[in-house]
């Protein structure tokens, strides 16, 4: 090596040790900072049992390149074990469309109040709320979780299991 770029050199490797320090530091606490929001959120909307959302790398994107991101965020109510967009309780948003024919006959078929209506809305808000900040987050959620995961996480906790995503 030309001896002139030696500081060069030692400058870029500080830059190198950071984002290993960054990355060390996020993998240590990220799993803690984030129980600890979620903990928050169950204490909000106590309703809610479980969230849950798969990170991963896709394997083909149509010729685009394939990069690492978080799908969707879900949700499940105590006492909810079936139905939803999963057949499992699992849903994007808890109470259906008022303005839509479907989401009209959906409310009256399960019998919801006004006040049933106004609280699921009010979950609904949470959820998004809260889908909006772990997409923000998913760089740091592959440093914390890895990659290829399903993330269920109730107020006892979080659970990582594999997800197959093909």
């Amino acid at each position: 090596m030309y001896e002139g770029t030696k500081p060069m050199f030692e400058s870029l490797q500080k830059l190198n040790d950071a984002k290993k320090k960054f990355e060390d530091d996020v993998k240590a606490n990220g799993k803690t900072i984030i129980k600890d929001a979620l903990a928050e959120f169950f204490n909000l909307y106590p309703e809610v049992e479980s969230i849950r959302w798969h990170q991963y790398t896709p394997y083909f994107n149509d010729g685009e390149p394939c990069t690492f991101g978080v799908g969707d965020v879900t949700g499940r109510l105590h006492g909810v074990t079936e139905g939803g967009d999963y057949d499992d309780g699992y849903e994007y948003r808890f109470c259906p469309n008022d303005k839509s024919d479907w989401g009209r006959e959906e409310i009256k078929k399960r019998g919801l109040t006004e006040a049933d209506i106004k609280n699921l809305k009010r979950l609904d808000e949470g959820l998004s709320a809260l889908a909006t900040a772990i997409h923000g987050l998913a760089d740091a959620l592959e440093y914390v979780f890895g990659d290829g995961v399903e993330i269920t996480a109730t107020v006892n906790g979080i659970e990582i299991a594999d997800y197959d995503h093909d």
